[in-house]
């Protein structure tokens, strides 16, 4: 932002145009929705990761078991996963 190249968001876009005020209302209405909207999917993705653990108890220990492999001795992620997951993410 300092150097002025961040791309304007969504208000900063509707306010720019000189709304009147009914539009004021209309832009914060949507606003609103389009946070509790994010902020609601944001939430019910643990939740339904609970539920298929839930539901699939043989999917439940197949990621146990990775997770656990990815462990080392003390407890921490092993250098070798954290090795791996840098190399695929180059």
């Amino acid at each position: 932002m300092a150097k002025n190249t961040a791309k304007s968001s969504f208000v900063e876009r509707l306010f720019s145009a000189d709304p009147s005020e009914d539009d004021i209302i209309y832009i914060k209405q949507t606003v609103v929705t389009l946070y509790a909207g994010g902020a609601d999917s944001t939430a019910a993705g643990p939740s339904f990761f609970y539920l298929a653990m839930a539901v699939f108890p043989d999917v439940q220990n197949k990621a146990r078991g990775k997770s656990t492999a990815s462990l080392a001795p003390d407890g921490y992620l092993a250098s070798r996963t954290v090795t791996n997951y840098l190399k695929s993410t180059r």
